[in-house]
């Protein structure tokens, strides 16, 4: 049987499986997951919302935030007479 490691982090249930370190997966999990929780002022993703200028980020939450905005298509869903598509490019709404 294969190992795996079930754990909560980030409002859900994460599972990890395989023959690597798995603790050291959740580890690097509950790392980002701190780095971009809304709920602490002093993580990064709080002082990027918090901030009135350009701020420095890390690469993981350039990535992430880049992911989200391909994810959601919020690169045009504030175009006048654009309408959002999903990744399949079919009308989203």
């Amino acid at each position: 049987m294969r190992p795996e490691l079930h754990f909560r982090a980030m409002g859900t249930t994460c599972s990890l499986f395989g023959d690597g370190d798995l603790a050291e997966g959740e580890r690097w999990v509950r790392s980002i997951a701190a780095r971009i929780t809304r709920f602490d002022e002093s993580s990064e993703l709080s002082r990027l919302n918090a901030a009135a200028a350009w701020v420095d980020i890390s690469p993981e939450l350039e990535q992430l935030l880049r992911a989200s905005l391909l994810a959601f298509g919020a690169q045009r869903a504030h175009r006048p007479g654009r309408h959002r598509q999903g990744l399949d490019g079919r009308p989203a709404c």
